[in-house]
């Protein structure tokens, strides 16, 4: 008898155990799931992260050319301010010459 209820006993605790068993083969299952859909998640932020990296180089670049090109319309402002001021002054001197040749003359012409 005792034979008898300790094969029951063992009997029950297999299934016991083989039912531990199945559900952590089920969790596990879940975790490996779980993985696979973080693995694909990042992944995916990993390509995003990779043209969002590009695009970025891209404007760099953009921006880089844009600055060169105001760089040297600044350099041509500041040359073309200069040379005014001095047709400026080249005018003002042309016009005061102009004015005492014309003065000079009609003083001569008076005399």
């Amino acid at each position: 008898v005792l034979r008898m209820s300790s094969r029951v006993a063992n009997g029950a605790q297999l299934d016991e155990i083989s039912k531990y068993l199945d559900r952590m083969r089920d969790v596990k299952r879940e975790a490996d799931e779980q993985v696979r859909k973080l693995r694909a998640e990042r992944d995916e932020l990993d390509a995003k992260m990779e043209q969002l990296q590009q695009r970025r180089d891209a404007v760099e670049q953009r921006m880089r050319a844009e600055q060169q090109r105001a760089e040297r319309h600044e350099r041509a402002i500041d040359q073309a301010a200069e040379t005014f001021e001095k047709l400026v002054e080249s005018t003002r001197n042309l016009a005061d010459f102009v004015k005492k040749e014309y003065q000079d003359a009609r003083n001569h012409s008076d005399s």
